[in-house]
């Protein structure tokens, strides 16, 4: 109070003041995979951590980690907190504190592969979005066997049949497939019989 027509019989509590406390917690993520480039069918770990930076207490902390239509889901485990589905409650997270969550999941022929963690928290956090990605290139094994058979011995002038045979032991289907026949000297005239067969000497 600057100034009253009145007398102010106590003049010292002219002047009253308040203090506001700013309160925020900075949330970081991480996410990583296990392996990089899986091989089709099988499985895979992504880790999410997530650390407050403080200076606070983060309050009411929620991940989202929905998987992508690339993995099927098999488990997941988390350090504290809840999991149900693709959220993971985690609740307060004190200032230096860490949580973590892994998920296992199996790597499906096609789909997304693009999977992405996001953190919130009811506390003010000057960084967001506290989100981190992890990215898979999966690859398809296709394990090709072959065996040749021919005559021993055969006279001269006469047909010889060479026959080449193939399989695939998989697990996947094994695509553009070449084979390199070396003839030796003295085979004339050669025909390649077979459904998807052609021969250049």
């Amino acid at each position: 109070v600057a100034a009253s027509e009145a007398l102010d019989p106590d003049p010292g509590n002219d002047v009253a003041a308040v203090t506001v406390t700013t309160i925020h917690a900075d949330l970081a993520v991480n996410k990583t995979v296990d392996v990089a480039a899986p091989i089709v069918g099988t499985e895979v770990t992504f880790t999410v951590t997530v650390r407050n930076n403080g200076p606070d207490v983060a309050e009411d902390v929620v991940v989202t980690d929905a998987l992508p239509s690339g993995y099927q889901f098999v488990s997941a485990s988390a350090s504290t907190g809840s999991i149900a589905q693709d959220t993971w409650q985690i609740g307060s997270l004190s200032a230096g504190a860490v949580a973590t969550l892994t998920v296992t999941a199996s790597v499906l022929p096609d789909g997304d592969r693009v999977n992405t963690a996001t953190a919130v928290s009811s506390t003010y956090d000057p960084t967001t979005p506290n989100q981190d990605t992890a990215t898979t290139s999966p690859v398809f094994l296709a394990d090709v066997t072959t065996a040749v058979s021919a005559p021993d011995t055969a006279a001269s002038g006469t047909t010889v049949s060479v026959t080449v045979s193939f399989a695939n032991l998989g697990p996947h289907a094994a695509e553009g497939v070449t084979y390199n026949l070396l003839l030796p000297a003295g085979l004339d005239g050669v025909a390649c019989v077979g459904a998807t067969c052609t021969y250049d000497a």
